[in-house]
């Protein structure tokens, strides 16, 4: 591991008692155990090696953060590190599914847009048939066509491919049959945005709901770049109010109150009315 999660609070409270010196071994140790990700040797001298140690106090030092260690038949081990290796193995996974639901998006799209290719081309060594030299008319709608490439062109993504996908990314539970997600799906929608998504949304501790509102307002923001319109050309305070809606909506996975279509409201306030004689 080059990078791991160093509590400070839970250092401190351990570590409070010891010297400077101590503390620096106990760290020394610390870093090779991760960096090798298995037991330390238990050999005094070999546990120096690592820590540098070479003056009698130093020396000393190594010995009293051998105390944070528990000696097993492989060398001493770190419950809390190696806790922390397995965490850490298990985001790598993660993150290598995704890559893959990535790659496996990209490959299936550029397919398709072969097979589009080739659909719309027409062989140039295809003699025209008599009708076709001649001007232009409307096209026939009777044609059918003998293969199904364009058809298959068209295809959307799979709710359950989708489900199959956020699972891979972390997320426990998900929903094929979810109106949004369909509905997300039908807008265009990728299965590795939604992967992507979904993790992110594990991430922060959200669920379901909250990564397919993720999804929908990535795609929406990526939609304004691509137009070069920031906001549509809304004002500063109109961007700012729809930036909270997107917010609120993304955490509760509800729609916004603001973005639900209007209803007739009746004033049901008592009025006064004046008496003429």
């Amino acid at each position: 591991m080059n990078f791991y999660k160093h509590y400070i609070g839970d250092f401190q409270r351990d570590t409070g008692h010891l010297s400077l010196t101590e503390r620096g071994a106990y760290l020394a140790l610390i870093h090779h155990y991760y960096a090798t990700e298995k037991p330390l040797p238990n050999d005094h001298a070999a546990l120096c090696r690592i820590a540098g140690a070479v003056e009698k106090h130093e020396r000393a030092a190594v010995k009293v953060a051998v105390g944070f260690f528990e000696a097993v038949e492989s060398g001493l081990m770190h419950p809390r590190i190696e806790a922390e290796i397995q965490k850490a193995g298990a985001v790598s996974n993660v993150n290598r599914e995704i890559a893959l639901v990535r790659e496996a998006a990209r490959r299936a799209e550029r397919v398709a847009h072969n097979e589009h290719e080739a659909c719309s081309k027409r062989d140039t060594d295809v003699p025209r048939k008599k009708h076709e030299q001649s001007t232009p008319q409307t096209p026939d709608t009777r044609v059918i066509q003998e293969s199904g490439i364009c058809s298959a062109v068209a295809a959307r993504e799979k709710p359950g491919d989708v489900c199959k996908a956020m699972k891979a990314a972390g997320m426990g539970s998900v929903n094929p049959s979810s109106p949004r997600l369909t509905a997300a799906i039908e807008s265009g929608i990728t299965t590795a945005e939604f992967a992507q998504a979904a993790a992110d949304a594990v991430a922060l501790g959200k669920g379901f709901s909250y990564a397919i509102a993720m999804a929908i307002g990535r795609r929406s923001d990526a939609a304004k770049l691509a137009q070069n319109l920031p906001g549509g050309g809304e004002t500063f305070a109109e961007r700012d109010a729809r930036i909270g809606r997107e917010r609120w909506e993304q955490q509760t996975g509800r729609v916004h109150p603001d973005n639900m279509p209007a209803r007739t409201v009746i004033d049901i306030t008592p009025q006064r009315m004046e008496l003429t004689a």
